[in-house]
């Protein structure tokens, strides 16, 4: 796999176009040109050639459709992104216009395939079991035991959008999702319900939830909530999530909030906030996860306090004829180095 990799690297990088630049970021190392792009870690892969991409396809798309049927931004269409952490949900994305076809290479293999057009996006997709044996007292929609077939459409009509999902399993049945919703402006609402077989052991026990947006272009507000069933042997919990933030623009000024609850079968609260305010040089603010938080910029420094830690920055640039040389350091731990070569 890695010799396969490294040749396509390889010929990209003698046939190349106009421009390359090769890159140190967040400790991985980067090639890019006009229309490719490949950057590499320790279990953090990804690469994008334009019709062919390997990354993290579980953080939108079908995937996370499939998996969240009650997520803020729900889209069929297949996508493979950069990994957020090193246990990232992997696959290859082979796309040609509106066509993709999308297959995991580790957790639970599937192989799924969607279709965009201009009114309309549908997928299918087929996850194959994992074989393992399920608790007496498991639920058995929250199972990912058996080969599940997934479906879905996403129709637009002007300001009215209609989304309907379904799952198959022999050994269940049929669990269907539906969502009508219009949206205009910046104002939408959205009713939701129904539930889905579990893609994933994180996926969605929701059964019903509304979310919507409002406001101008200097203000903005989303929001969402969801509910589930209680669980099968106890009346006392049942699933609740939440979510909600607002951005308030004055001047060069930006205001902005974030809230998030959720609520388990099992009884467990999960609550985080955050607000913070921001210019084009500094930006304060506190989460209840981390902390206090404070950064201040200048031309080619920057100094803050972040997760009860302070910290330093530089950066530089360089243009050296028909190269452009970057630099950037923090006495975080980060580093930064790049040098973006015009033929």
């Amino acid at each position: 796999m890695r010799k396969c990799v490294l040749v396509v690297i390889l010929l990209y990088s003698v046939l190349g176009t106009l421009s390359a630049a090769l890159s140190i970021r967040d400790g991985a190392g980067v090639l890019e040109g006009d229309d490719y792009f490949f950057a590499f870690s320790a279990g953090r892969t990804y690469f994008n050639t334009g019709f062919l991409s390997f990354g993290a396809i579980g953080q939108s798309g079908m995937i996370a459709a499939f998996s969240d049927p009650y997520c803020m931004n729900l889209s069929l269409p297949a996508a493979a992104g950069r990994p957020r952490r090193s246990d990232s949900w992997n696959g290859f994305m082979l796309g040609h216009g509106a066509f993709s076809i999308a297959y995991a290479v580790n957790y639970r293999p599937f192989l799924g395939v969607s279709l965009s057009s201009e009114h309309m996006d549908v997928a299918v997709l087929h996850a194959f079991g994992d074989k393992t044996e399920r608790g007496y007292q498991t639920d058995s929609l929250s199972s990912t035991s058996f080969d599940t077939i997934y479906m879905g459409a996403d129709l637009s009509f002007g300001d009215v959008k209609i989304v309907t999902l379904g799952s198959w399993a022999d050994e269940i049945g049929f669990r269907g999702f539906a969502s009508l919703g219009f949206s205009h402006g910046c104002f939408s609402l959205f009713l939701s319900s129904g539930s889905l077989i579990a893609l994933t052991e994180n996926s969605s026990d929701s059964t019903m939830g509304i979310s919507g947006s409002f406001g101008t272009e200097e203000y903005l507000f989303l929001f969402s909530l969801s509910y589930g069933t209680a669980p099968v042997f106890s009346n006392d919990y049942r699933t609740f999530s939440s979510y909600a933030s607002s951005s308030l623009k004055l001047g060069n000024i930006t205001i902005y909030t974030e809230s998030e609850a959720r609520f388990t079968k099992s009884g467990k609260r999960y609550h985080t906030e955050r607000m913070s305010i921001a210019s084009d040089y500094v930006s304060l603010g506190y989460d209840t996860a981390e902390g206090f938080f404070i950064s201040l910029d200048a031309d080619h420094f920057t100094i803050g306090y972040e997760d009860e830690n302070a910290y330093v920055g530089f950066r530089y640039e360089a243009i050296v004829r028909n190269a452009v040389i970057k630099v950037s350091a923090s006495t975080d731990g980060s580093l930064e180095a790049g040098m973006r070569i015009q033929f």
